[in-house]
């Protein structure tokens, strides 16, 4: 090659390699009203009115005045149409005796809620009577970890690892899972 194709090549390089150049001004507004015929009378904004009324909160009859917290929301988990969709087919797979197909379902909804403690323990559930007791063992415990104050959920759990522990020959080990579902 020669000095040329050499330099132009050089300099194609480096224009490539360079940034476009700067603005020194504010970007661009561009500000757009919705056309004339769009508004109509029944549209058009309420006159305001400087009289507003207000009156202290009176609560009804039977309603009471003191505070009550809502009902926590342990007592059922709150699920995603498509979750509940995948619960069911789950459900319709165990009855059937396809476990493999349960578990895969189960795990389907785990990807759309990987926090949901109720489907790590349905998992677990599964595992224990695929005879998978050391993986039914960890589901549960993965969903005691995320069942906050869900007694009910615990006590579950601690009965999936004491009954995986008990079929794996664990004794101490289900008899330490027992003294759990028995704590508060």
């Amino acid at each position: 090659m020669n000095r040329a194709s050499i330099l132009t090549l050089i300099l194609l390089l480096l224009a490539g390699c360079s940034s476009p150049p700067r603005r020194d001004g504010p970007a661009p507004v561009i500000r757009s009203s919705p056309p004339a015929a769009a508004t109509s009378p029944d549209s058009a904004p309420a006159a305001a009115t400087d009289e507003v009324e207000v009156r202290p909160y009176l609560p009804a009859q039977g309603e009471g005045g003191a505070y009550e917290p809502p009902v926590a929301a342990a007592a059922a988990p709150a699920h995603g149409e498509a979750v509940v969709a995948l619960l069911e087919s789950a459900d319709r797979q165990q009855r059937s005796g396809d476990l493999t197909a349960a578990a895969s379902t189960l795990e389907r909804a785990l990807r759309i809620e990987p926090r949901n403690p109720w489907l790590w323990s349905r998992l677990a559930g599964v595992r224990l009577r695929q005879g998978r007791y050391g993986m039914a063992e960890q589901l549960a415990a993965k969903s005691n970890s995320l069942a906050g104050g869900r007694r009910d959920l615990r006590r579950r759990n601690w009965e999936l690892i004491a009954r995986a522990r008990s079929a794996a020959g664990d004794a101490a080990g289900a008899a330490e899972a027992r003294r759990r579902l028995q704590q508060p």
